[in-house]
This record gives structure tokens, sequence and C-alpha cells, in this order.
């Protein structure tokens, strides 16, 4: 069956909820090494742990096996997803449950380049015009010195396009990227409404901590006029956090890149 858009996603979401929304029936969780797939499995009392879809979850990384293990082993009587991002996005790398091209996949991310939130600037309040460019001004030169290509802001929505060039070779270098990394980057943006900062975050020019206080800057400027809801703003970071976390490590244990593009 062709599975498309939002409407897979979404049957892939409710599958994966349906697995994980359940009492924990294991026992014991270890790690297997896969002599064929060069791989590493996580072991639910002996057995092969699996994607929504029914994949074997084998990743390349005995790091990440081993995280994610720890993710299986200090769920209680009731297992959380909320409590395991690894396991999720190795899940969605695996399943690719939206079975898009990699150009495709390309063309997607780089759809939140074009309205990154780092290029939409406010004209006012000061204080905040000069944060945005305390904050955000490096990242755009970094982007722009690691591809060697031009990323404008503009307080106007309506004039934020690309240049040809620009997306060309981003295009490039999202193709080149293998799987894991391609997912990881794509959840990272979508998940700080930013490619810019996902990508400094997965080359490892920003931190996490970094990442979020980057996200976060209009929402905290507006925090320290306005106040919040404390509790629910908290609750916010730490998915965040969790978020672009998991996105880093699978990134790094997992990915690779080819090509000339780096």
């Amino acid at each position: 069956a062709v599975c498309c858009g939002r409407r897979c996603v979404a049957t892939w979401g409710r599958r994966q909820s349906s697995n994980y929304e359940r009492m924990r029936v294991y026992k014991d969780v270890t790690v297997a090494s896969h002599t064929e797939s060069q791989g590493f499995s996580v072991q639910l009392d002996n057995h092969t742990l699996k994607t929504p879809l029914g994949n074997d979850v084998i990743v390349p990384s005995e790091m990440a096996a081993n995280a994610m293990a720890r993710e299986w082993s200090i769920q209680e009587r009731v297992i959380k997803p909320h409590i395991m991002p690894l396991t999720q996005l190795i899940n969605l790398a695996i399943d690719q449950p939206t079975e898009r091209a990699d150009e495709q996949i390309a063309s997607d991310i780089l759809q939140y380049l074009e309205t990154d939130t780092l290029r939409c600037r406010v004209e006012s309040p000061d204080e905040l015009v000069a944060k945005q460019s305390e904050m955000w001004d490096p990242l755009l030169r970094w982007i722009a010195q690691r591809f060697q290509v031009e990323v404008p802001s503009n307080p106007d929505l309506m004039n934020l396009e690309l240049p040809e060039s620009t997306t060309a070779v981003l295009t490039q270098y999202l193709v080149n990227l293998n799987n894991w990394s391609r997912t990881s980057l794509e959840s990272a943006t979508t998940s700080s409404k930013s490619f810019i900062t996902a990508a400094a975050l997965l080359d490892g020019h920003i931190n996490v901590d970094q990442a979020i206080s980057i996200s976060e800057l209009e929402n905290m400027f507006q925090i320290e006029r306005w106040g919040n809801v404390e509790w629910a703003h908290q609750y916010d970071l730490a998915a965040l956090k969790s978020s672009l976390a998991a996105a880093y490590l699978v990134h790094s244990w997992c990915g690779t890149v080819t090509g000339e593009v780096r």
C-alpha cells in the first residue's frame, strides 16, 4: 500500500500510540549485536523490539541501542512514550511512514528555511530587535559561511524568497545525508521552527541549550514582560529539549554525510 502525506503520518502515529500505551509486560531489557546487518537491537525478554509498522529496530550504533534500552528499562507499570524520544525518533527513521523520496524530504525541510524564525525579524520594540540581532545574526553568518550561500533576513514576510543557488546547495547537502541524519534534521527543524538552528545543532556549532535559547528568544522576551503560566512553559521547554537532544544524538551516533557538500 502506498502511504501519503499527513494521512500516513497520522496512521503511523496512532499505531505508535497503541504500541506504547499499554502495561509493561516484559522483565529484561538487553542489547544484542547482529553480525549480518552489523547493527544492534534492543531485546525485550529476548524478543527484538519492533517499530509501529512491525519492522525490527536495528541501529548501526551500540551507543544508540544502549540509550534506547535505557528508555525501555526505566518504564514502570505503564509505558510512557513522552519519556522515550530516542525510541520514537528511531522508529520514525526506520518506518518512514510518508514514503517520500530523498529529494522530496529535502524540499519539505527547506520549506521551513523560507520562513525560518531566524530570518523573520521584528521592527519593534527596540529591545527585541537588539536581542534578535545579538542571538540570531551569528547563526545567519554561520550558515552563509558553512555552505557558501546567501540566507538574508527581512522584517517583510512577503520578501523572504531564497536565491536559487542557496536552494540548490542545501538540497544537495540534504540528499547527501543518510536516512538517520535527514530524519534527525527534519525533527529538529520542526521542533525549533528553524532549519538554521537545527543545522547548526547537528553540525556541532551550537549545543542543545543554546538551540533552545535561540528558539525561545521571542517567548522569553514576552514572558519577561508579561509573565507566564510557569508549569505550561516548563513542560514545553522539557519537550523541546528532549526532542532536540534526541535529534542530535541519533545524528551523532548513526548519521553520515556523503558527497562533497559537507
